[in-house]
C-alpha cells in the first residue's frame, strides 16, 4: 500500500508538469486525495488547515484572496467507500458517519466525493469535495439535486434517531411521544488542489446558485502537497 501511494505521487509529479497528460494527472491526483480522505494513504501528512474562499465578481464565483488559513480542518478517519448514483438507495443502509460517498455518475462535475461528520447534539456537517489540478473549476446545476439528496438522507437519519430516543424517554416518563426537531445541518464546499505557491484558485458554482439557499455553505480551499 505504501509503495502504491509513493508510485502514484511520483507519476502525478511527472505528468502534472505537462499539459497533454493533464487528464491522467488529474485522475492520479484524485485517487491520491480520495485515499487521504479515506485514511488509507500511509505516506500522507495530516492535512493543513483550510483557506477560506470568498465571493468575487458575482454571487456564485469564489476565489482565494488572503493567505490566512482558517481554523477549520477536515476530519480524517477510515471510511467505507460507497459508490452511488443517488437513485438506487445505496446510501440508505450505510453508516453515514463512516462513509466516503463517491458519485457513480462519470459526469458529476460539481463534486467528486462527500463525507458526513456527526458532532455533538446530532449537529451534522456535510463535506462536499471537488478535486482538481486546474486553477479554475465549475460544475453542472444538476448536481445541486445530488447534494440535496445527501442532506435529506442525513436529516432523515437524525430525525429517526431522535424520534426513537425521544419516544423511549417519553414512555419512561409517562409522556405522550412528541415529534422531534431535526438538528442543524451545515454544508461545507472544499476545493482540493495541489499545493502551489502563488497560484490563485477559483470555483464558480453552476447557474442557479443564488436560488439554492437551502444548500448554501462556506467554501474553502484545501491544498495537498
Amino acid at each position: 500500500m505504501k509503495l502504491q501511494d509513493m508510485e502514484a505521487r511520483k507519476y502525478f509529479t511527472l505528468f502534472g508538469r505537462h499539459s497533454k497528460p493533464g487528464i491522467l494527472a488529474g485522475w492520479i491526483f484524485e485517487a491520491i486525495v480520495l485515499r487521504i480522505l479515506n485514511n488509507t494513504s500511509p505516506t500522507s501528512e495530516p492535512l493543513p488547515q483550510l483557506f477560506p474562499m470568498h465571493v468575487a465578481a458575482n454571487i456564485r464565483r469564489f476565489t482565494t484572496g488572503s493567505e490566512e488559513q482558517s481554523s477549520v480542518t477536515i476530519p480524517i478517519l477510515p471510511r467505507k467507500v460507497v459508490y452511488t448514483d443517488f437513485k438506487t438507495g445505496s446510501l440508505t443502509d450505510s453508516d453515514l458517519s463512516s462513509t466516503l460517498i463517491i458519485p457513480q455518475a462519470s459526469n458529476c462535475s460539481l463534486f467528486d466525493a462527500a463525507i458526513i461528520e456527526f458532532g455533538q447534539e446530532l449537529k451534522v456537517t456535510i463535506w462536499v469535495f471537488q478535486v482538481t489540478i486546474a486553477s479554475e473549476h465549475g460544475g453542472s446545476p444538476e448536481e445541486y439535486g445530488r447534494i440535496r439528496e445527501i442532506a435529506r438522507l442525513v436529516q432523515d437519519k437524525i430525525g429517526n434517531e431522535k424520534s426513537v430516543k425521544a419516544e423511549k424517554d417519553d414512555m419512561q416518563e409517562g409522556r405522550s411521544p412528541k415529534k422531534q426537531r431535526v438538528s442543524q445541518v451545515e454544508i461545507r464546499y472544499i476545493l482540493v488542489c495541489p499545493a502551489a505557491l502563488g497560484t490563485t484558485h477559483t470555483w464558480q458554482m453552476p447557474e442557479g446558485w443564488d436560488e439554492q439557499n437551502d444548500i448554501w455553505g462556506p467554501v474553502f480551499l484545501q491544498l495537498v502537497a
